[in-house]
């Protein structure tokens, strides 16, 4: 039906329209109930493609998503599978669980600590409450270093099997 000339109804909410062929709408459209595009079909489906420089947004904040490619995957869930990198222009990025791996010779962050970290520049303050071993020696300087500063126990220097010189 056409009874104004700005708002065009087929059917009602019982029917099924079908539209074969190129159809193009300017304006607002809005669809409501449930949508298919390209369903069950092998054809390119193309949003704000062209010169389009605008928002796309998909899903309104509350409900699921899910994308699913050949190249990479968006589970509803929110796990993303299928990435060949991954960058972060701005703010970081934080992993909560499952560890972090970096496999080009970077750094491996999992529940057991780092490993295969190489150097470490530009940290103002690295803390650790365990352990640090070093194997290829340690260079400190640049400001005041304390060695078991307010504490009660062992200094040990070129202590065990060592039998290298000690200079103070």
């Amino acid at each position: 039906s056409n009874a104004d000339a700005d708002t065009i109804t087929v059917g009602d909410s019982l029917d099924t329209v079908g539209i074969n062929g190129t159809t193009t709408i300017t304006g607002t459209t809005n669809v409501a109930g449930v949508t298919s595009i390209n369903n069950n079909a092998n054809n390119a489906t193309n949003i704000n493609t062209g010169s389009s420089t605008s928002l796309v947004t998909i899903g309104g904040g509350s409900g699921t998503f899910s994308l699913q490619t050949t190249n990479i995957d968006i589970s509803s869930a929110g796990a993303v599978t299928g990435l060949t990198g991954l960058t972060v222009a701005s703010g970081g990025a934080t992993i909560t669980s499952g560890g972090l791996t970096v496999t080009a010779g970077g750094i491996n962050v999992n529940s057991t600590g780092i490993t295969n970290a190489g150097s470490i520049a530009g940290a103002t303050t690295i803390n650790a409450s365990g352990l640090i071993t070093g194997t290829a020696g340690a260079t400190i300087s640049g400001a005041t270093t304390s060695i078991n500063a307010s504490s009660n126990f062992a200094t040990n220097i070129n202590t065990g099997t060592s039998n290298g010189a000690v200079t103070i």
